[in-house]
């Protein structure tokens, strides 16, 4: 069974359960900067899952999204490169 980590805000409870019969989701997060802060405890994981529109916003004091996404994706690639990340983005989003 694949390990899963959600980030997917208020949500990552209800996607666990939604998923929960066919995967081993190992953790939930509501936030990429949660994940971060907790990646050193954890075994890597097969997936990662995530909105990434749920992070902080915050980069070198500046509010931008779409890098601080960028950067804290980069973060995750680096930690666990052999993970899978899926990343779902409403359609109206605009990564700059």
């Amino acid at each position: 069974m694949k390990k899963v980590i959600i980030v997917f805000g208020d949500l990552s409870q209800d996607i666990s359960e939604m998923i929960g019969a066919n995967y081993d989701v190992v953790k939930t997060e509501k936030n990429l900067d949660g994940l971060l802060a907790l990646s050193g405890k954890l075994t890597e994981p097969d997936v990662v899952l995530t909105n990434g529109t749920v992070l902080s916003g915050m980069n070198e004091g500046k509010v931008n999204r779409s890098q601080t996404m960028l950067l804290r994706l980069e973060k995750i690639r680096s930690m666990w490169p052999k993970t899978k990340i899926i990343l779902i983005l409403p359609i109206d989003a605009q990564i700059v």
